[in-house]
């Protein structure tokens, strides 16, 4: 019999099936001075122990330069939006484990009574193998409209 607690039994589970699907969940806690961000053990393997509280924080150090600007514009306007409760975006990430990787994110704002926001809670999901398909269909796309714009007579196609 294991001598761990139904919760933490529980909390084990949840962790195991975030790694598995190479999801983690991120919190971030607004009713104190300072942001208190939190995180599941899932994401320590999946960015480096060291960088999660800081995407939100400092995302410049590494949210790719090319996205960097969108996930500020997205991050802000989630913040001071009061009418839409849920953060989204895709962007790349800088990983000094793992390099360049997609990331798609989504929370969800809370809001205390005076409209201010709370908390903030989410997940992380590594994207990276769904845009490497997305890439190649598109490049797939173009050599065959290539070939079709090139061929010297006339072919139908359904």
């Amino acid at each position: 019999m294991s001598s761990k607690s139904p919760e933490a039994d529980k909390l084990e589970r949840i962790e195991l099936a975030l790694q598995a699907s190479n999801q983690g969940v991120w919190d971030i806690d607004y009713s104190g001075e300072e942001p208190h961000f939190h995180y599941s053990r899932s994401l320590k393997g999946f960015f480096g122990e060291e960088e999660i509280p800081h995407i939100f924080k400092s995302p410049d150090q590494f949210i790719f330069h090319r996205d960097l600007k969108r996930f500020q514009d997205s991050w802000k306007k989630a913040l001071t939006a009061a009418k839409d409760p849920i953060f989204y975006i895709d962007f790349r990430y800088e990983s000094s484990m793992r390099g360049l990787i997609w990331v798609r994110s989504r929370g969800f704002i809370s809001r205390d009574s005076k409209g201010n926001v709370s908390r903030v809670t989410g997940l992380f999901i590594d994207i990276t193998p769904w845009k490497a398909m997305e890439e190649d269909l598109l490049e797939e796309e173009y050599r065959f409209k290539t070939l079709m714009e090139h061929v010297p007579m006339s072919i139908y196609y359904k």
